[in-house]
Parts: structure tokens; sequence; C-alpha cells
């Protein structure tokens, strides 16, 4: 608990601390009086005048915890931030205190393969966790990797969202390892990274043994007709997958009509 100071931040003491705070996130208002324990049980930190970095709002916020101890966090939500080095490191320290955190969303905060790494010890201590989102990052195959670590202990993940990561097909082969331990996954979420028949084939393969799984998004990827005859056979192999989002992927009228009869599951 020394990483940071004990004080707690001015505006905290307008406030009276919740049982339990389940969502951390960082807004970009500019207004004070928005950065505040709020009903539903988030708190929201704005900009103040002499900390308008994300590093400074992140440390403050993360202050903030430290002088509330009894407040059990369950979600952290940072998305749109552009986390720095020194915000990694921040985040790293403080995610060590939330050992009963369930879910994080970093999306489009310029994560990379090497902030995946720093991450992972913090992560790996956290088997409740059920939502994982990384949208909009720069992850590749080397951060796929220790995200496969994670995965052998966050067995009660739910929701894993890795679109518009552009990592490609040796990325995918990578993370179907990992995703064979996630037994409870429900939502799968790969739109946006140029998948195409080489990784298709592996993730098909691989979905048919996840049975809890009831979306799976491949929009926006590199998907063809004869990607689609693969991906059908896990498709109808898996009875309780419910969405399948292939919009975005330039599909042509004869592949449209191959899946127009496919329990009306598919998007496009």
């Amino acid at each position: 608990m020394g990483c940071f100071p004990t004080r707690s931040p001015p505006f905290l003491s307008k406030f009276e601390s919740p049982a339990k705070l389940e969502t951390l996130c960082v807004t970009q208002e500019r207004s004070i009086e928005t950065s505040a324990f709020i009903p539903n049980r988030k708190l929201l930190l704005a900009y103040y005048a002499n900390e308008t970095s994300m590093n400074g709002r992140l440390k403050v916020l993360f202050e903030a915890v430290f002088a509330k101890e009894e407040l059990e966090v369950t979600s952290v939500d940072l998305s749109f931030q552009s986390l720095g080095i020194r915000d990694i490191y921040h985040l790293q320290l403080v995610l060590q205190n939330f050992l009963n955190l369930r879910e994080i969303k970093l999306n489009n905060t310029q994560i990379a393969s090497r902030d995946v790494k720093r991450l992972y010890s913090s992560l790996e201590s956290m088997p409740m966790m059920q939502v994982l989102e990384l949208q909009g990052n720069s992850i590749c195959t080397e951060g796929i990797k220790y995200m496969n670590k994670l995965f052998t202990v966050m067995k009660s993940l739910k929701v894993l969202n890795l679109s518009n990561n552009h990592f490609g097909d040796d990325a995918v082969v990578a993370l179907c390892k990992g995703l064979s331990y996630l037994r409870c996954l429900e939502d799968l979420r790969l739109s946006g990274n140029n998948i195409s028949i080489k990784g298709l084939t592996v993730l098909s393969q691989t979905i048919c043994n996840i049975k809890t799984l009831k979306r799976l998004s491949l929009a926006e990827n590199s998907l063809d007709f004869k990607s689609i005859k693969v991906l059908l056979r896990s498709v109808k192999s898996n009875i309780n997958l419910t969405e399948l989002d292939l919009s975005r992927n330039g599909l042509s009228k004869q592949v449209k009509y191959l899946l127009a009869g496919d329990q009306g599951i598919v998007k496009f």
C-alpha cells in the first residue's frame, strides 16, 4: 500500500464511500464535479487543472483507491485513454490489490505486446476474471503468448474482445492454444484482425470444443467462400451459438445464399 500517498484527493471528501465500489472509470470531462462517487457505484475521474496528463489522472485515481482501503473494486475501465509506459506501471501496481477483479476494459488504449507482458504478473492472480476487453490496440503474436498463460488461470472468462488489433493468422493460431482453457467462454470478438483461411481453419477446429460459445464476431476480416465453408462446419456442430457476425467481409451473393438458411444466426 506504500506505492502512493494515502492522502485522499480533495473531491473525495465531499462524498460517502459506498460499501462496494464496482467500477473505476476515467473520463475526459473537464468538470471536477463529475469526479465523484455516484449512485451506481462507479468512480469517475475528470481532469484536474494541474493534472491534465493521463499519467497524472491515473495517479490521482489510484491514490483515491488506496486512501479508501475498504473499497472492493470489481471492474476497471480505462478505454479510450492513451496509456504510456508510466501509466502501465501505475496500472500494474494497483491491479495487484484488486484480487476480486471481474472486468477489465482497456479498449483503444495503445497497448502493445510489451504492455501485456508487463501486466502479466498482476493479472495472473485473478481467477475470477469474466470480461477482458483489449480492442483497438497493437497486440501481436508475442502478446498473445502471454495471454495464453493468463487463460490457464482465467478459466471463468466469459467475454474476450481482441477486435481491431490487426494481428493476422499467426496470432490467431497462437491464440487458439489458449482458448482451449476457456471452458466458460460465451462471447469471442476477433473482428478486424486480418484473418484468412489459415487462421480460420484452426479457429474453427477450436470453437468446436467450446460448447459454451454463444457469440462469435469475425467482421471486417479477409474471409472468402472457401473460408466460410470451413467455418460452417464448426457453426453447425455448436448448438449454443446464437450469433455469428460476418459483416464487412465483402462476401459475395453466393456466400450469403449459402448462409441464408443457417438458423438465422449469421449477421452480414
